[in-house]
């Protein structure tokens, strides 16, 4: 099926076929417990570490743990923090450890032929390891207190062992030492101190973090080891992290002690059971379960461990970063360009700074999965950035308004980036705003928190609106124009690119309909009129295909990154998608699209889900939670990609993908099952707009149970799964590959390359290393072939659009049949569409030949790929006339970023 075809077809569908659920019992309370499902989840190895490659995470939201147990029976972990920022916050050792420790016990119950477990205990928020049997077996319980900054390692043993507790101390240069405070008996205690000094920002200077370590029964033997003053059957250690800034660090220890104290104070047991009902709660806000074959287990195991990572990780002071979260891991195997280059866990590419469009995918996702708490971080860092950028901003440019970068430190700042300032990655790019803008009124939306809506969301969202009217002009025809204005990492210092304009649609629309208690009428005025001078979106047409474009104008800028900035429009900016205006418009702007890459920052798993592509969404989704890094044991610890492991924007981007494919709010409507797969059965719970949560059973194609709440939001609730799809018409090619083509040419007839040519129109022929071999296209042998690397001055159409040949024949027949065979490699080069002309002018073979007659225009046959070096169908088409030329244009091939087309032979003939 064509692109153009299904759009077609799924915008009928979806006009004719969808209609609210009626007779479905929202009042009943919904059977189904999670529980066991989530337990099924649990990650569980039954063979030791060795390192921390092959670690667990586990956290409490702003402390997290990487644990793993090497092959003596000695538990081991790093701490990580979302605040431990150092003073090279901008380079790989931006965000580091807390530290590491040792715990060893003597005898080690882990000896060799006993049983072995590590268990990751999700509804619990826990891990359980369990070294040996009885009579002579251990059970260590690590958990870190959802409520409390304390981490509680337990152990239990069937005989009294000793246990020794070290600090792992690795580093050794001057910018990351530790300092351990000295006179503090049976107990350890650390800390990094970033120095006052002139190279050390301001914002992390006196920043100290680190930890007090102790546990009843633990002795001091050396300043990093602690070891039991006797054989015990039962030990407690506990760790109290803290980051502070601090003038000196004695301040520092006189607030960890003031913690310590606090939280000892509390009742273990009674901490333990707050904890747990924490975690039970979370797990209570949504899930989703899928089975029904391997891809749909997979994809289960992926979303629900990174949706807990993300928990681990999300409630502290900063959000979570993008490149590794707080679980990186010492990497031995890491090379660069001059050979192997290790390091450890302090480490990570990227730095410490924030890249927004890396750090959002994790958040989008929490609105669905009702884990609101985890995006205050998110939105409490930007607000700060947006006020200290404020002056920044009309002191650079003399206006009002603001924004924040798409990358710098948690702080905030600006460059001026003024028009006459070189291109760049970053500069000249506006965007974030917009994006977070629609994130924020989501939350709103979600949640009806109106006290959020009016003291940050709607402030922050008009200084961005204002930035964006003063800062640039009115063009000629009234609308403004954003020049210069990057489309995102894509194309440098463009005009009118999508992302901004989408965005600007998107938010003034959401901004006027804002209550009245909200906004007050001037401001909604300026809105509207702001709105009025909004370009529209920038479109044009590819092989007589309208598509929206990344930016205006000719679509010849370089390509700087792996994005696709016209897609915006559909996500995060939602102006088209299921239920909305131009569906096919979408759709084939996505089949278009020039980049197709999977896994990281990629969007195409959301932005396929938003327009009903049930198979790339579920492709898409099935990569990014299944993506997990090969030199890494936990599951969902994801690959590198472009960032580094475990990489938290590929699995945001799978969370939200896979929600996306079972649930789409599009206004107050609720679609259920938009890009569903029929052979996926399902168990869910999600949260939507207006304080709502879908929750149900699908099995076997079917809705078998739902429950709305509140239950009047049941009547706007749409299940797509009913939806009948009518087999879409296709173009059969006329004949078979063994039907015969009485030739009309020779191999040694007169044949040109062309180029830049569509019908109708004179010859441009290509020149040079444009096209190569074209006398291979007709010499017999399927070995050889016809290569066209051309492309339009405009760079719209990919490599070898628009390219073809022009031949004189020997023959004097008719030519009524055509038929192609394939090269030896790169399918998407293949040519899918052609037009077949014939000319009896003279100079018809020529450059700018004209008087062409057009005989043919449709499929070449070979849609579906008959393979390398083969033949397809013979195509035949009407034609009586005899002329002493003829061209044939390819107007479309497999791959729509294909950089070239080619094929092997070509035979025309009657």
């Amino acid at each position: 099926m064509t692109p153009s075809k299904r759009a077609a077809w799924i915008v009928l569908v979806v006009r004719m076929s969808i209609l609210p659920i009626f007779g479905q019992d929202n009042s009943a309370p919904a059977s189904f417990d999670p529980i066991p499902s989530l337990d099924a989840c649990n990650v569980s190895w039954d063979v030791p570490g060795p390192t921390s490659s092959q670690s667990m995470p586990i956290g409490n939201g702003d402390i997290g743990l990487n644990v793993w147990v090497e092959p003596s029976g000695d538990l081991a972990f790093y701490i990580g923090k979302t605040d431990s920022w150092s003073e090279q916050y901008t380079g790989p050792q931006g965000l580091m450890k807390v530290g590491g420790v040792h715990l060893a016990m003597n005898p080690s119950p882990l000896v060799a032929g006993v049983p072995f477990v590590q268990l990751l205990k999700l509804h619990e928020g826990e891990i359980e390891i369990r070294e040996g049997a009885a009579p002579n077996g251990l059970v260590l319980l690590v958990w870190v207190d959802a409520n409390h900054p304390v981490i509680r390692v337990e152990a239990k043993s069937d005989q009294p062992v000793s246990f020794k507790v070290t600090l792992d101390n690795w580093r050794k240069d001057e910018m990351s030492s530790q300092r351990f405070p000295s006179g503090v008996p049976n107990q350890i205690v650390w800390y990094h101190h970033n120095p006052q000094d002139a190279k050390v920002d301001p914002h992390v200077t006196n920043l100290t973090f680190g930890a007090l370590m102790k546990g009843d029964g633990l002795v001091s033997r050396a300043n990093l080891t602690l070891e039991s003053s006797a054989p015990t059957k039962t030990q407690l250690l506990s760790i109290y992290p803290l980051t502070a800034t601090t003038d000196d660090p004695d301040d520092w220890l006189a607030q960890l002690n003031q913690q310590v104290t606090q939280i000892d104070a509390l009742n273990l047991e009674q901490t333990r059971q707050e904890h747990q009902k924490w975690w039970d709660q979370f797990w209570h806000r949504s899930w989703i379960f899928t089975r029904g074959n391997q891809a749909a287990s997979d994809v289960t195991e992926g979303y629900v461990l990174q949706r807990f990572v993300t928990a681990c990780a999300g409630r502290g002071a900063y959000p979570i970063k993008f490149n590794g979260s707080i679980f990186v891991v010492d990497d031995p195997t890491r090379t660069d360009k001059n050979g192997p280059a290790p390091v450890n866990a302090d480490f990570r590419d990227w730095g410490g700074v924030y890249w927004y469009q890396n750090t959002r995918a994790m958040y989008w996702p929490r609105l669905q999965a009702g884990d609101f708490d985890e995006m205050i971080p998110l939105f409490r860092m930007y607000e700060n950035e947006m006020k200290v950028n404020k002056p920044i901003v009309k002191a650079y440019y003399g206006h009002d308004g603001s924004y924040f970068a798409e990358q710098w430190p948690f702080w905030g700042g600006l460059k001026y980036v003024g028009p006459q300032m070189p291109p760049n990655w970053n500069d000249h790019y506006f965007t974030d705003i917009l994006d977070l803008g629609m994130m924020m009124l989501d939350y709103c939306e979600y949640t009806g928190d109106t006290k959020f809506l009016k003291q940050t969301a709607v402030p922050m969202i008009t200084d961005g609106l204002t930035f964006f009217r003063e800062h640039f002009y009115l063009g000629p025809d009234g609308k403004i124009l954003l020049d210069p204005d990057n489309a995102i990492e894509m194309y440098w210092k463009a005009r009118n690119p999508a992302p901004d304009i989408a965005g600007l649609h998107a938010i003034l629309a959401r901004m006027i309909a804002l209550p009245d208690g909200v906004v007050d009428a001037d401001t909604r005025e300026t809105w509207k009129k702001m709105q009025a001078t909004l370009p529209d979106l920038p479109r044009g047409t590819r092989n007589g295909k309208d598509l929206l474009l990344p930016y205006d104008g000719p679509q010849t800028m370089k390509s700087r990154n792996s994005e696709n900035p016209e897609l915006y429009a559909i996500y995060p900016f939602r102006l088209y998608g299921l239920e909305k205006p131009d569906l096919d418009l979408a759709i084939r702007t996505f089949y278009a699209r020039k980049c197709k890459d999977k896994g990281c920052w990629v969007q195409d798993p959301i932005q396929a889900a938003m327009l009903g592509l049930t198979d790339v969404a579920e492709d898409y989704v099935h990569f990014n939670l299944t993506r997990t890094d090969p030199r890494l044991k936990f599951p969902a610890f994801w690959a590198h990609g472009h960032d580094y492991q475990p990489d938290e924007d590929n699995g945001g981007n799978g969370e939200n993908g896979l929600q996306q494919m079972l649930l789409q709010a599009v206004g107050k409507k609720l679609l259920l099952f938009p890009a569903w797969p029929k052979a996926w059965d399902v168990d869910f719970k999600l949260n939507a707009p207006f304080q709502t949560t879908v929750q149900g059973k699908f099995e076997h194609g079917k809705l078998i149970e739902l429950v709305v709440t509140p239950p009047e939001r049941s009547a706007d609730v749409m299940d797509m799964s009913t939806l009948v799809v009518p087999t879409p018409p296709t173009v059969q090619a006329v004949g078979s590959t063994t039907d015969s083509v009485n030739l009309v040419f020779a191999a040694s007839d007169p044949i040109a390359p062309i180029k830049q040519t569509t019908k109708g129109n004179p010859n441009v022929l290509a020149e040079g290393n444009e096209a190569q071999d074209l006398a291979a296209a007709i010499d017999g042998n399927l070995d050889s072939k016809y290569l066209n690397r051309a492309q339009d001055a405009d760079g719209f159409n990919p490599h070898g659009d628009n390219t073809g040949f022009v031949i004189s024949p020997s023959g004097t027949s008719p030519v009524t049949k055509i038929q192609f065979a394939t090269a030896n490699d790169v399918p998407d080069r293949d040519p899918l569409s052609i037009t077949i002309e014939g000319s009896n002018d003279a100079n018809a073979a020529d450059a700018q030949g004209k008087g062409f007659t057009l005989l043919y225009e449709g499929p070449t046959g070979l849609a579906n790929d008959p393979g390398r070096k083969q033949w397809g169908p013979v195509i035949q088409f009407q034609n009586t006339t005899s002329y002493k030329t003829y061209r044939v244009l390819v107007t479309q091939t497999r791959g729509d970023n294909a950089d070239a087309v080619q094929f092997s032979e070509i035979k025309m003939g009657n």
